[in-house]
């Protein structure tokens, strides 16, 4: 039978190994979102390999541990989940998103939220809409009015 080292934990503690962080988001943001690597881009200076997110919302409290991590992403695996019922049900990215018009651009933003913009010139629209759908919307309707003039 293999057994640990008697050395193993003579290293410091598990509060100089990880940090534990916290963080409350909107109710919309989805365990799907929290799981993509992206969801965590503009942390990756604050967050280290071995740390632990509590991410809590009306509808979710999940516990990720950072387990990879580089330029604009950070993966994580989950080790304690809950989702509300009605938040699993609801699948709002399962649902067909239009086309964006020639030209636009939809960014996910800080906290998940969408930003549209014009490619040529570089221009932000409009910020902060809460679906790609919304995002689309929006793009769809500047287009009209752009190309309308």
């Amino acid at each position: 039978m293999k057994h640990l080292p008697v050395t193993a934990m003579r290293s410091n503690g598990a509060d100089y190994v990880r940090t534990y962080h916290h963080v409350s988001v909107d109710s919309d943001v989805t365990m799907q979102q929290v799981l993509t690597p992206t969801f965590w881009a503009h942390h990756t200076a604050a967050l280290r390999i071995g740390d632990l997110i509590d991410v809590l919302s009306d509808n979710l409290d999940v516990q990720l541990r950072v387990v990879e991590k580089g330029v604009g992403y950070v993966r994580v695996r989950p080790r304690l989940a809950w989702v509300a019922e009605e938040a699993k049900s609801a699948t709002p990215e399962d649902k067909p998103v239009g086309e964006l018009p020639d030209n636009y651009q939809a960014k996910r933003g800080p906290g998940g939220r969408w930003r549209v913009f014009m490619v040529e010139p570089y221009l932000e629209i409009k910020g902060g809409i809460a679906t790609e759908a919304e995002a689309v919307a929006v793009a769809q309707e500047h287009a009209a009015k752009a190309i309308a003039a």
